[in-house]
This record gives structure tokens, C-alpha cells and sequence, in this order.
């Protein structure tokens, strides 16, 4: 296993097989587990966001994945994570 293969699979890999098992496309999958992790970091999540993105970034300077797609899903996720951090913190945060 290379060394890109295994920083995928340790930063992307469980993301990755809730993906396959919700039938997303394989294609896909990536995609999702770093708008997922993303998400879910912003939300309050301690997840790490950086090194997913960073391994994201890797496999697309390596053109397994196309970056402009990898920046796009990580806004998005980061600011829909923002948003639930801030309505969760809204609601039930400390009176």
C-alpha cells in the first residue's frame, strides 16, 4: 500500500464505507466522507477536519479526485457545521 493510499484510507476510510453502505456511488464516496467529517467538526465534533482535507487535497494533486469539488463540499460543510454549532449552542446553551 502506498503511502497516499494509506493516509486515505486512515483519514477517508470510515467515512468512506458509510458512504458505500448508504449506495452513494464509489465515484462519490470521498466526496462525502469529507463533507461529512467536515460537517460534523464544525458542529462541535472533535473530528479531524485538517487531516481529512489535507489527505483530500493530496488525491487530488495526484488527479483521483478534482479539487475544485474537494473545496466545495468542505465550504459547504463547514459552514452548514457552523451553522448547527451556532443553533445548537443558541437553543441549549447555558441561561
Amino acid at each position: 500500500m502506498t503511502r497516499l493510499a494509506a493516509l486515505r484510507f486512515v483519514a477517508l476510510g470510515w467515512a468512506g464505507f458509510f458512504a458505500a453502505e448508504a449506495e452513494i456511488a464509489d465515484d462519490w464516496g470521498y466526496y462525502f466522507g469529507v463533507f461529512v467529517i467536515v460537517l460534523a467538526q464544525c458542529a462541535g465534533v472533535p473530528l479531524p477536519a485538517v487531516a481529512v482535507l489535507l489527505g483530500a487535497y493530496a488525491s487530488a494533486r495526484h488527479g483521483e479526485l478534482n479539487l475544485a469539488a474537494v473545496i466545495a463540499v468542505g465550504s459547504l460543510g463547514a459552514m452548514i457545521g457552523s451553522t448547527i454549532g451556532y443553533v445548537l449552542g443558541r437553543v441549549g446553551g447555558r441561561r
